[in-house]
């Protein structure tokens, strides 16, 4: 078996690693500790790489991602410290989409 990534998935990886630049332990508290526990406008940009709608199937609306390219989102957001709460929301909502699909 090849576990090497594609060209695609190391561009894919090294976009969210150039987003998700360490964010400091501080940072990361005042923001869980917000009303919201997110930064809206970090929000807007997981959107804008498509990266909240990747576990979603294309017929619903997502990116078709797979469970390789969830685990390599995860890893460079927690590299980063990162404070967004994307794989949790990402999962559900294409969990959501889909059974919205089937209906």
């Amino acid at each position: 078996m090849n576990f090497d990534l594609s060209e695609e998935q190391e561009m894919f990886v090294s976009s969210v690693e150039r987003f998700a630049a360490p964010v400091d332990v501080e940072a990361r508290r005042r923001l869980r500790l917000s009303p919201t526990g997110y930064d809206r406008a970090r929000w807007q940009q997981l959107a804008e790489l498509g990266l909240i709608a990747l576990a979603a199937s294309e017929d619903a609306g997502g990116m078709g991602g797979s469970a390789v390219d969830l685990a390599l989102v995860a890893e460079a957001l927690g590299k980063a410290n990162a404070p967004d709460p994307l794989i949790e929301h990402g999962v559900l909502a294409a969990l959501l989409l889909e059974r919205r699909r089937r209906a």
